[in-house]
């Protein structure tokens, strides 16, 4: 039985994005392991981490706790968490290391080639891209430049990521998914009504509702979609904001000095995201970078119409005027114009809608898997898995 690791810095992102993984290795007969944080910098709730935790251990995956710290200048936690790292290679012989997020990619990569472990890589968004801060490239992109030789497979998840990887970075080889993969029809149908659903959120049946998901953190600039609603008092809209992290009491002091505190609602951590995009109008992801942004996607499949950032990543799928509009991640009056427009045309929104849901199939899990089947049997060289011949 092939031994394969899973690595990264938290529980939260092992269980948002790499789920379909895991059950696709245990499938193959491989006896997978996740090493992470299980305790500290998740951006889930601590039930949500514990429930993930018993999820892996049902499947027959065996955690081990590693103190890694997200950012990567913590270097005293992350050398400890290193080392920690370090033990566990000696103490199990694996096949292979399947690292993700950056802090985990480097000193993953760093271990495996101590240890002679081939390595697989998942870049979900590199820091470094067209229009990234120049420390980001001064910093990061050195790094990755680094560890690319480490790399038997570095897999990208946009189109310009892959561009750059393929010309720069000296991975063994490269291949791009198209993200995690969303799974076919778990956003396209509420369990709940619309008008249940603004009800128990106290929120106007006739409202104009925005929504954004994803972590509370000046990447996320929700603070932007606060800004422009500030600009427009006419119009009856109210925002909720699914998620939690370091920004929460920064958004809330901001609502209420725009004078919104009674049109925001902070949420925190949902397990409801398909109720809560289907009672909504629009959905707003104003990132400053993105690898992709599955959050998009899954509110492109629940039928709204985006206003997002036009960075790397949410471009492989937003096209402004078609999917919705985009605007540059500082444009108050970009994104307030967007969000004007959308609201004072319902066809329009019904319309772009109607486009997402059909766009959004080219972002689903069957492709994404079958590109991944084939990584993990050729890195942990299992026999290729040959379809049975069509009947005619």
């Amino acid at each position: 039985m092939k031994r394969i690791l899973m690595l990264s810095t938290v529980a939260s992102m092992q269980d948002q994005f790499n789920m379909a993984n895991i059950r696709m290795l245990r499938k193959m007969h491989c006896d997978v392991y996740v090493a992470c944080n299980f305790v500290q910098g998740n951006n889930t709730s601590p039930q949500r981490v514990a429930t993930f935790r018993n999820e892996l251990t049902a499947l027959g995956v065996t955690c081990h706790q590693i103190d890694f710290a997200r950012s990567p200048f913590h270097l005293r936690q992350n050398y400890a968490a290193y080392r920690q790292l370090q033990a566990l290679l000696k103490a199990i012989p694996f096949d292979c290391i399947h690292c993700h997020t950056p802090v985990g990619g480097m000193y993953g990569r760093k271990a495996a080639a101590m240890f002679g472990i081939p390595v697989i890589y998942t870049a979900h968004g590199f820091h470094f891209y067209q229009g990234a801060p120049l420390w980001n490239w001064l910093f990061f992109y050195p790094v990755e430049k680094h560890y690319a030789k480490k790399t038997d497979v570095l897999i990208t998840i946009n189109s310009e990521d892959y561009d750059r990887a393929t010309r720069k970075l000296p991975a063994k080889q490269v291949v791009r998914i198209p993200g995690i993969g969303l799974k076919p029809g778990k956003y396209r149908f509420a369990t709940r009504s619309r008008e249940e659903v603004r009800e128990a959120l106290d929120l106007p049946l006739d409202s104009i509702l925005l929504i954004s998901v994803g972590e509370l953190n000046r990447n996320k600039n929700h603070r932007v979609i606060l800004q422009a609603m500030a600009r427009l008092p006419q119009l009856p809209l109210y925002y909720i904001l699914c998620g939690k992290g370091s920004e929460e009491h920064f958004l809330r002091n901001l609502a209420q000095d725009l004078h919104l505190s009674d049109r925001v609602r902070i949420l925190g951590y949902r397990q409801d995201i398909c109720d809560l995009l289907h009672a909504a109008d629009i959905f707003c992801f104003p990132s400053k970078r993105e690898g992709l942004g599955m959050a998009a996607l899954e509110a492109m499949e629940a039928g709204l119409p985006l206003v997002t950032s036009n960075i790397h990543g949410i471009q492989d799928y937003s096209c402004s005027g078609e999917t919705g509009f985009s605007c540059a991640p500082s444009d108050v009056e970009g994104f307030a114009h967007a969000i004007e427009t959308l609201s004072e045309d319902r066809n329009m929104r019904q319309r772009m809608g109607e486009y997402n849901q059909q766009s959004v199939e080219a972002f689903y899990q069957a492709e994404t898997n079958k590109i991944m089947d084939a990584v993990y049997r050729e890195v942990l060289g299992l026999d290729t898995v040959v379809e049975p011949a069509s009947r005619t």
